[in-house]
């Protein structure tokens, strides 16, 4: 898929954070911010939050299985959430404190 529209950044202290995901990426990260706010309590954090959180994440650092996140249990969906929220460097888009998602990527080895 292409991106939603050209590469969206955020430039702090000379640093570009990209926000870069596809349309189809971005109406899960959407989704995922409705449940993630139906969830949490109130006031924890908005949906902006969360979709800028989840973004920079997918975008910056290891992509994310988005549709598994959206449809994961309770327990799981709360942990990777609230991990990327507390654990977000948000000057630099990359999670830190070695903070583990749940849902990250797989990788794939490359053939010999």
């Amino acid at each position: 898929m292409r991106p939603l529209t050209k590469a969206r950044t955020l430039k702090r202290g000379g640093v570009m954070v990209k926000f870069n995901s596809t349309k189809a990426d971005s109406e899960i990260i959407h989704k995922i911010a409705d449940r993630a706010i139906a969830t949490f309590a109130r006031g924890s954090f908005s949906k902006l939050d969360i979709i800028m959180d989840v973004e920079a994440v997918h975008c910056n650092g290891v992509k994310l299985r988005l549709a598994e996140l959206l449809q994961a249990d309770k327990f799981n969906f709360m942990h990777d959430i609230s991990g990327m929220h507390n654990c977000l460097n948000r000057t630099t888009g990359k999670l830190e404190n070695c903070f583990l998602r749940r849902f990250a990527a797989r990788k794939t080895k490359k053939a010999k």
